[in-house]
Order: C-alpha cells, then sequence, then structure tokens
C-alpha cells in the first residue's frame, strides 16, 4: 500500500497511462458506457463501475511528486483522455461537472502539446472535441478557444487539421465564427475534399445541401455515400464490439440530413436515407406509408406523412425537458435535458430501475404538452392508417400507445425498414418457461385460448434448461408465435448485460440470440413478455440496441415491454394478448391487446368473459393493487416491425 506522496502519485499517474489505450477503444467504437468507467477509473481510484451517478474524489493534474519520466507520460495520454472526456460529456451524458473542472487544464495541455508539435492528432482532436462541449455547454472560453483552433491548424498547414477546424464548424460550434453551417460546408467540400473520410464527406453534403432540388441531384450520390461508411463502420468491429454499438454511435452523423428534410423533403426520403443505415444488406425495403416523429425538432415534435408535415418546435425545449425528467422519475432511469445533466443530488431519493406507476399520470401528462396528438389528429388525413410509426431519434417514451390513445393512430414501430413477409397463419404456439413465479397462470392462459382456436401448443423450458435448449425453441421452424415467459435483463451501458435468463440466472445475450436463425418461410409473431424485453439504449438514432429490436426483421414481428414491467401488467396483457390473437391472427392483435390495457375495469371485465375457468389468473389479477390505468403499466408493451 501507498504510503508517501511520491508514491501516491505514481500510482495516480501510472493508473491513469494505463487506462489511455481503453478510453480512446471504448471512445472510438461505440462504448460509451465502458468508456464513461474508464474515464473515471483512470482519475479516481474508488470508482465503482457501472454506476450512472458519481460523486468520486479524483486526482486531475496534480501530480507534483510523481517522478518526472512518468509526469511526462501522463501529460502526453491527457489527449486521449480529453477527446474521450468531452466527447461523453456531451454526447453520453454524466460527466458535466467534471468536464468542467478540468476543463481550464485540459485545454492548457492539449493546446500546448499541439503548438509544440504541429503533427499531433490527437492533441488536435482533443481541442476539437472541447470546442464542440463548449458550444453545448455555452462555456465561457470557448470562443477563445474556437479561434486558437483555426489559428493552430493554419499554422501547422495539415490538410486534415484544416478539414477537422472547418467541419468543427458544421457543428454547434458555429455559433463561435461568422459563416453559417452550410457556408463552413461548402468550404469544406470545395477546399479540403481531398483529406475527408467517408462519415465527413457525408456529413459535409448533409449540411450543405441548399434545398430540394439540390437533394434530389445529389441523393444517389449521398446515399452511396451513407451505404459506403456503414459498411466501414461493420467491416471495422471488432472481437469484444458490436456492430449495434458501432452503427447507433455514428447515426448522429444523419442528423443535419434528416433535419432538412423534416422542413422541406417528403416522407420517402426520410424512409429511403435511414433504411440505407439500417436496414440488413440483401433484405427487401419496406415501403414509406409511415408517421415520421423527430420528437426533438427545434425543441418540439416534428410529423411527416405521405403529403403532409407539421413541425411544432419553436426553439424552446422546455415541454421536451419537462417529459424527460417526468419520464426519468417514472421509469427510474437516469435523464439529463437541453441544459446537460441533472445534479448528482437530484438523485439522492431517487430509485434507479424502480418503476413508479404513481408519476405515470405526471409522465403520460408531460408527453401530452410535448407530443401534442389531440392536435396531430386533426391534421392527419381523415381515415389514413400507415403501415408503420417511425420515430428518430427515439427515447423511452411510449409513443405507440399515447399515439394511439389520443391520435387513434394504431401503427407498430419501425425498427427493420424491411418489407414484412406475409403473416404465418397460427397453427403451432411454442412457449418458454423461463421462471417467473407467474408463468404457469400465464401458460394457463394461453392453453385455454389454443382449446377453442384449435391451436397446438409446445411447451419449452425446465429448472435445467441450457442455452441450446434456447436455441431450438428459438428456430423452431413449426412455431408460428413463439412466446417468451421468462426474467429478461438489459444493461444501459453496453450491449452484452441485455438478453435473456434461463431458470439458473444464465444470461443469453443479445448478441447470441440475434445470431440464431429466424425461419424463413412467412413472418412470425415473437412475444417477449419479460421485462425489458424491448427497453432501448437511447444513443440518437431509432433505439436499436435492445433484445426486441435487434430480433425484428422482414420475417418476424416482435412485441416486447419498454421496461421492467409489473407482474401483474405482464400477466394481464399475456392473456389479453392470446384473446385478441384469438378474434385477429395477425399482428394487429397486439394493438388491439395494448388498447384493451388502458381501462382497468373494462379489462378485468374482457378477462373474466374470455377467460371462464381459469380462477388463479383472474384472481390474482383481481387481488393485485397495482395501478393499471398508469401509463406505466398500460402504456409498456410495444409492437415492432
Amino acid at each position: 500500500m501507498a504510503t508517501t506522496d511520491a508514491e501516491i502519485d505514481a500510482i495516480d499517474c501510472a493508473r491513469f497511462v494505463t487506462c489511455a489505450p481503453a478510453i480512446h477503444a471504448t471512445r472510438v467504437s461505440g462504448q460509451l458506457g465502458d468508456c464513461y468507467d474508464w474515464i473515471w477509473t483512470s482519475i479516481a481510484s474508488t470508482h465503482v463501475r457501472g454506476q450512472r451517478i458519481n460523486k468520486n474524489t479524483y486526482t486531475f493534474l496534480s501530480l507534483n511528486n510523481a517522478p518526472n519520466e512518468l509526469f511526462d507520460s501522463y501529460l502526453n495520454h491527457v489527449p486521449a483522455f480529453a477527446a474521450a472526456c468531452f466527447y461523453v460529456a456531451y454526447k453520453f451524458g454524466g460527466l458535466d461537472a467534471l468536464s468542467a473542472n478540468v476543463a481550464p487544464g485540459c485545454w492548457m495541455v492539449v493546446s500546448s502539446l499541439h503548438a509544440r508539435n504541429m503533427d499531433d492528432e490527437q492533441a488536435f482532436e482533443a481541442m476539437v472535441q472541447m470546442v464542440v462541449w463548449a458550444a453545448h455547454r455555452n462555456w465561457s472560453d470557448g470562443h477563445i478557444w474556437a479561434h486558437k483552433l483555426l489559428a493552430q491548424a493554419e499554422q501547422a498547414q495539415s490538410p486534415r487539421q484544416r478539414l477537422q477546424a472547418a467541419m468543427t464548424f458544421i457543428t454547434p460550434a458555429n455559433c463561435y465564427v461568422d459563416g453559417t453551417p452550410q457556408e463552413w460546408a461548402v468550404r469544406a467540400l470545395r477546399d479540403h475534399r481531398g483529406a475527408m473520410l467517408g462519415h465527413e464527406c457525408l456529413q459535409a453534403h448533409a449540411v450543405a445541401l441548399a434545398g430540394p432540388s439540390e437533394w434530389r441531384e445529389r441523393q444517389a450520390e449521398i446515399l452511396a455515400e451513407i451505404s459506403k461508411f456503414r459498411e466501414e463502420c461493420v467491416a471495422a468491429v471488432r472481437a469484444g464490439e458490436s456492430e449495434l454499438e458501432v452503427l447507433e454511435q455514428r447515426v448522429s452523423i444523419l442528423h443535419p440530413l434528416i433535419f432538412v428534410l423534416m422542413q422541406w423533403g417528403e416522407v420517402e426520403d426520410i424512409v429511403i436515407v435511414l433504411g440505407t443505415w439500417y436496414r440488413a444488406p440483401h433484405a427487401e425495403a419496406a415501403d414509406s406509408d409511415v408517421l415520421v416523429i423527430v420528437p426533438t425538432l427545434s425543441g418540439g415534435a416534428g410529423y411527416i406523412w405521405p403529403g403532409g408535415r407539421w413541425l411544432t418546435g419553436t426553439g424552446s425545449f422546455v415541454s421536451h425537458d419537462a417529459m424527460q425528467l417526468a419520464a426519468g422519475t417514472a421509469l427510474g432511469s437516469y435523464f439529463r435535458g437541453s441544459e446537460g445533466d441533472h445534479l448528482p443530488d437530484g438523485y439522492e431519493e431517487f430509485r434507479f430501475d424502480i418503476v413508479d406507476a404513481a408519476k405515470g399520470h405526471v409522465f403520460e401528462a408531460a408527453m401530452a404538452k410535448h407530443y401534442r396528438f389531440e392536435e396531430l389528429k386533426e391534421r392527419l388525413p381523415t381515415g389514413w392508417s400507415p403501415r408503420a410509426t417511425l420515430v428518430f431519434p427515439s427515447g423511452p417514451e411510449p409513443v405507440q400507445a399515447l399515439l394511439a390513445k389520443m391520435a387513434d393512430v394504431m401503427a407498430p414501430i419501425e425498427i427493420s425498414f424491411e418489407h414484412p413477409r406475409p403473416t404465418r397463419p397460427i397453427r403451432r404456439v411454442a412457449v418458454w418457461r423461463g421462471g417467473p413465479w407467474h408463468d404457469v397462470f400465464e401458460l394457463d392462459a394461453i392453453c385455454h385460448v389454443a382449446d377453442r382456436a384449435g391451436w397446438t401448443v409446445d411447451v419449452h423450458g425446465s429448472d435445467d434448461a441450457t442455452r441450446e435448449d434456447l436455441r431450438s425453441f428459438y428456430e423452431n421452424e413449426e412455431a408460428d408465435v413463439v412466446w417468451v415467459i421468462s426474467h429478461g435483463a438489459h444493461d444501459p451501458f453496453a450491449v452484452r448485460g441485455t438478453g435473456l435468463h434461463l431458470p439458473d440466472e444464465t444470461l443469453v445475450g443479445l448478441e447470441d440470440l440475434r445470431g440464431w436463425t429466424t425461419p424463413g418461410d412467412g413472418r412470425r409473431l415473437l412475444v417477449l413478455n419479460s421485462c425489458s424485453g424491448a427497453t432501448a439504449q437511447g444513443r440518437a438514432g431509432i433505439a436499436r440496441i435492445g433484445l426486441a429490436q435487434s430480433l425484428v426483421s422482414g420475417y418476424q414481428a416482435v412485441v416486447g415491454h419498454l421496461w421492467p414491467v409489473h407482474w401483474t401488467a405482464g400477466l394481464a396483457f399475456g392473456a389479453v394478448l392470446a384473446a385478441s390473437l384469438e378474434d385477429d391472427p395477425t399482428e394487429a392483435a397486439v394493438l388491439t391487446a395494448a388498447k384493451r390495457m388502458r381501462s382497468p375495469d373494462q379489462l378485468l371485465a374482457f378477462l373474466e368473459d374470455r377467460f371462464e375457468g381459469c380462477g388463479d389468473l383472474l384472481e390474482r389479477l383481481r387481488r393485485s393493487g397495482e395501478d393499471l390505468s398508469s401509463i406505466t403499466n398500460w402504456g409498456c408493451p410495444v409492437l415492432l416491425t
């Protein structure tokens, strides 16, 4: 154990240097949750990995007693730390206080290192990330930093650094310079095209677009660049990394293009752009009969549909921030607003991962105020029923449920961008019993309906079920409905903690599951009636990093729960879904079942009528004190296509 100041400082230096490669690797691979942990680990010896709210005691730069050679190495690794710290701060969150505290020291080190060695690309990249961060935070020295960045790029005479400087000002950092983001993008394409990497060319083209005619002229070129960049991202995925994380990290490159297309494009344009990025290679494209929702367009919600649009944004984020706060409080999840992180003290009475039904009514009201679905209803074509709803970028809000309630739009959420195959008629239902205490009652309900409907029910799973048993169940070619009653897991930081638990608590991860084969004869329905089956990480895309989301395709529609579902709501939904499938053996039955969940009294009456003889099921639902009128319960199920 270190006992002297020299030993303590030497250990702190060594830890910082040792963590630097992991900090860099996790940032560039999109593993921002892991990167967040490595940033803290590098400067705080007591950091607890996986903890979202931190008040760590840390040491940064003040290591005067460390050996000179070791401290020099420490300083040379500050650019890797700074590039990641400030990027994660504005992209992922949770580092506002830390980044503000270390900003002066970081800038002094990285700008000095670059001034001494103009070829130091890592120091220059750190400067770029700090300038962009400064714009997001309205940092007092942001203007000075921006002009120092431009001056040092000019002195360096490096084509790459001059390009990076120009590209910096197509971001919010444009507030520090003359000229619009569009003008800087045009300048980058005109003067620095030869130094561009694939994604930079795409970014510049997206921002440089002047209007619909220019988009039509360059659409094929831009789509080809999107496709090429996607291929490069996927090809660069290494062992231990996930294609899902890599794509979601970089999807923000498409934001400028999507936002301008919302202003003057057509719904087909947005579906084509996002489909090029998200759709599996060689899959047939879905049509554009969708309602597109952008929740954060100029602070408000933007809508576009075939033949129309409605943009509610005024530049104020008040309603969106209020909705984010209400969502975090009701769902027990970390939240941040347009001004950045909420202070750690605000979480002292907070219960992470505990859904609070009592807070659901405030959550619903905040959503209604932001999305204004009742007003949207008056603007949509009379009688129009979209094939799907596309939300980009998407968060944890139950958009599907509230849109159906307030605007009478009942449609699945677009995830795969694949043409749906013909729905398989229900002849055989495969059920996985994965361990929840109520699975016997849900199975009872399924079998009760199956007896009337003429379905065959195959029950899988046992106390000693293995991963291969689950795979055999999933890849069953005869099952038209694949129904999972199990414990689910979701990791808000990383892909590897998301999946399904076997009865012995072994986790079968998302990456394993998405590698299994979905039968190709028609389209089946996968029911994930498990906690967090459709919970997804929010990374400024369509929230693809979730179990249900990763299993959707043209051959499989998926229904899951957006957050940890209360057993009462899960059991009730399982029963009402089975009965709804009896009435309408298609995916639409999921939306009907979700609608029936809204009114607890009518729901119970429906179940009593349809499940006469299932006394144990009905008795448990009657005796539960859970508030099923809360959106945290009836809004939890979601259908994905």
